[in-house]
C-alpha cells in the first residue's frame, strides 16, 4: 500500500514538505505498521506545495511496474527454493488534498469531491467556487445554478454498488473528459464528471492491483477527529463566521455562548479523562 501525506516540518515556519511510503500488507497487523517494516520511497521537498506530485512518483512507480510485468526473483533459504513473486498494490491512501494528485480527480472541495468517486454532488454558496457535501438543499431565496438538485438521503442515495459498477462508470467519464477538444469544454467535462486528468495508476498492469477507483482508500482520520469535532466546537460556541443577514442570536444549538456554561463543559471534560482508554491500550 502506498501512503502520501504532507507535514509542516516546523510550527512557526512556513515548512511544507511531502513523503510517501510503502506499507507492505502480507505481513501480520501488528507488524506492518512498525518503523523497521515500512519503506520510504521518497520526499518532496517544500515549502511549496508541489506541483506536478506524478513527476515524483513516476521513477518508483517505473520500478514497481517492471516487478509487477516481469515478477520478483526471490530465494527461499529454508527450502533453498528460487520463486517469482509478483507484486499486488492493494490500495493508494492520502488525504484529501493528496488524493487528488495520486486518483486524477478534482478534489475534494469540488462538485464531484468524494475520494472513492461515489455520485453525491455538492453544492456552493452563489459566487463561490468551493463545493461542500451537504445532501438538504437550503431553503428560503436560494437559488445558484448546478445545486438546486434534490434532498438526498444518505440512508438510500448511493445503495450497493459493485466494484465493476464504479469502474465502468468511472472508465466511461474518463473517455468523455478526453474526448475534449478545447479547454472551455474540458473544464464543462470535469465539471460534469469530476476527474481531472488520467490517474497514474492506469499504468499499472490489470491484475496487479484493484481497478480504478476501487484502490484508492477513503480518509475518515480528518472528518472525524478535526473537522467535524473542530465544526461543532464552533457551532456550540457560537463563534463561527456566519452571513450578514444571519443572527447568531437565534442560534439555539450555541448552547455554550455563555462562557461560565463553557468552562463548566470543559471541567466535566477533564474530570472524564482518566476513565478514557488511551491510544494504544
Amino acid at each position: 500500500m502506498l501512503s502520501l501525506d504532507g507535514a509542516q516540518l516546523y510550527r512557526n515556519k512556513q515548512s511544507d514538505c511531502w513523503m510517501y511510503i510503502w506499507i507492505l500488507l502480507d505481513r501480520s497487523p501488528d507488524s506492518c505498521y512498525k518503523k523497521c517494516h515500512v519503506l520510504i520511497e521518497g520526499v518532496i521537498p517544500g515549502s511549496n506545495k508541489p506541483k506536478n506530485v506524478d513527476s515524483f512518483l513516476f521513477p518508483g512507480f517505473q520500478h514497481i511496474v517492471a516487478l509487477m510485468r516481469e515478477g520478483l526473483k526471490i530465494w527461499d533459504a529454508t527450502t533453498n527454493h528460487l520463486f517469482l513473486s509478483t507484486l499486488f498494490i492493494a490500495y493508494l491512501a492520502a488525504d484529501g488534498p493528496g488524493m487528488q494528485f495520486i486518483n486524477g480527480l478534482v478534489g475534494h472541495s469540488r462538485r464531484f469531491g468524494c475520494q472513492l468517486y461515489c455520485p453525491m454532488r455538492g453544492r456552493h454558496k452563489s459566487g463561490a467556487g468551493h463545493y461542500y457535501p451537504v445532501s438538504l438543499k437550503p431553503g428560503g431565496e436560494y437559488n445558484v445554478n448546478g445545486s438546486m438538485h434534490d434532498n438526498v438521503n444518505l440512508r438510500t442515495f448511493i445503495g450497493p454498488r459493485s466494484q465493476d459498477e464504479a469502474a465502468k462508470q468511472y472508465h466511461k467519464n474518463l473517455r468523455y473528459v478526453q474526448e475534449s477538444t478545447s479547454i472551455s469544454m474540458y473544464k464543462d467535462q470535469r465539471l460534469a464528471t469530476g476527474i481531472a486528468k488520467p490517474s497514474t495508476v492506469s499504468t499499472f498492469p490489470p491484475n496487479c492491483t484493484f481497478e480504478i477507483p476501487n484502490c484508492f482508500s477513503a480518509n475518515i482520520i480528518h472528518p472525524a477527529a478535526l473537522n467535524l469535532t473542530n465544526l461543532f466546537t464552533h457551532l456550540w460556541r457560537g463563534t463561527l463566521t456566519c452571513e450578514a443577514l444571519d443572527q447568531k442570536a437565534l442560534w439555539d444549538w450555541a448552547i455554550f455562548c455563555n462562557l461560565e456554561a463553557w468552562r463548566t463543559h470543559d471541567q466535566l471534560v477533564a474530570d472524564a479523562t482518566p476513565y478514557l482508554p488511551g491510544s494504544f491500550d
